[in-house]
């Protein structure tokens, strides 16, 4: 069947294409190539694209250059905000030297054609959108390379918690699920607790050890009577700012990964403080902004058409009035002709003190309403 479809595309390719000249000559050709019957033009890896189809020219040919193993999701729908938008697009992905059809787009939704697949080899390819249309009709078609995928959910760090097991063992009787009320926290346990914090253990078990004695120094305060004197819990608050320290050393101490975790994590606890800034200046006198815009530029370079919905919320840690860091959160989206969103990403960027980048803590981009679909 593979072999009877990669015939017909082919034949149908290159009587399309109008010519006897060899396929890889027509990757030469200019992108918008338009006026004549299956026309080549170009796409790349985040092309963002409307095409008219007609009934005289129902095909549309394109090339696409790749690399073997790059995984790329090429998907079309009838244009939103189109005066007549194209029903069923179809698309087929064949190599342009040979007759070998690679993929073949399903409708995952109706009206949605979607291919998604892993390239064989390194030569050049041909994407066909094509469709059944009674008069001029539009169709978007858009392209995703490898990792192009604006911030897939997989590309967030991780900020998980992993509290050491001795940690949990000694806050057990005090907080969480075998807490019971009324136990009162001896020295003994608290020097215990506060050991095991200052312990040659890795970043981000310090940091989930420092957020639990917190958490569990805040239950014992509020029992009635509290089972935490006053004198105890500022132990625990000066053994968690002996670990954090200044900004500077925080930064120095831990990794990205972690500091982006131990800021989310202590602010939680309480021991970061949470304010909405609109705007204000780093400590090397630079505008927070300033630098938040140029992260997100990099980060939707690769999303073609991208914009930000409004300007970045600006969320800053402190502790007694020094800042650690800051995050950014913002609403990015692809829109159609009508301006509808097909995919969004709600964004939330974890920064240093100093603006510097630590990464992505959202759920990654969404398609919306199934990338195009009424």
């Amino acid at each position: 069947m593979k072999s009877l479809l990669s015939a017909a595309v082919v034949a149908m390719l290159a009587a399309a294409c109008g010519s006897s000249a060899p396929l890889a000559d027509l990757a030469s050709q200019p992108a918008e190539v338009r006026g004549q019957p299956g026309s080549v033009g170009r796409l790349t890896y985040s092309s963002f694209v409307h095409e008219l189809l007609t009934p005289t020219r129902p095909m549309l040919t394109f090339t696409l250059a790749g690399h073997k193993g790059d995984r790329i999701s090429v998907d079309a729908w009838g244009t939103r905000g189109a005066k007549s938008p194209v029903a069923h697009p179809q698309l087929v992905l064949v190599e342009a030297r040979g007759s070998n059809v690679i993929s073949v787009a399903v409708e995952r939704e109706p009206g949605h054609a979607v291919l998604e697949t892993t390239l064989p080899s390194s030569a050049g390819y041909l994407v066909t959108l094509s469709a059944e249309v009674g008069s001029p009709s539009e169709a978007t078609l858009r392209v995703f390379g490898p990792g192009q995928l604006p911030r897939p959910a997989e590309s967030a760090l991780d900020i998980t918690s992993a509290p050491s097991d001795a940690m949990k063992a000694i806050l057990g009787r005090h907080f969480g699920q075998n807490y019971v009320p009324g136990i009162v926290w001896s020295e003994a346990d608290l020097a215990e607790a506060i050991t095991q914090l200052e312990s040659d253990a890795p970043g981000r078990t310090q940091l989930s050890d420092a957020q639990l004695m917190l958490m569990a120094a805040r239950t014992a305060s509020l029992d009635s009577p509290p089972q935490l004197t006053a004198a105890q819990a500022a132990k625990f608050s000066a053994a968690v700012e002996s670990l954090v320290a200044s900004p500077e050393e925080f930064k120095d101490r831990f990794e990205p990964e972690d500091r982006a975790f131990g800021l989310r994590a202590l602010a939680l606890a309480g021991f970061f403080d949470e304010a909405k800034v609109v705007s204000d200046r780093d400590r090397t006198g630079h505008l927070i902004f300033d630098r938040v815009e140029g992260v997100l530029a990099s980060l939707l370079r690769p999303w073609a058409g991208a914009k930000v919905a409004d300007a970045p919320a600006i969320t800053v840690y402190t502790h007694k009035g020094d800042r650690y860091g800051f995050r950014a959160d913002f609403e990015a989206d692809q829109r159609e002709l009508d301006a509808s969103p097909v995919f969004t990403w709600f964004a939330s960027e974890m920064f240093d003190y100093d603006s510097q980048w630590l990464g992505d803590v959202s759920e990654g981009a969404m398609p919306s309403d199934n990338g195009g679909d009424d």
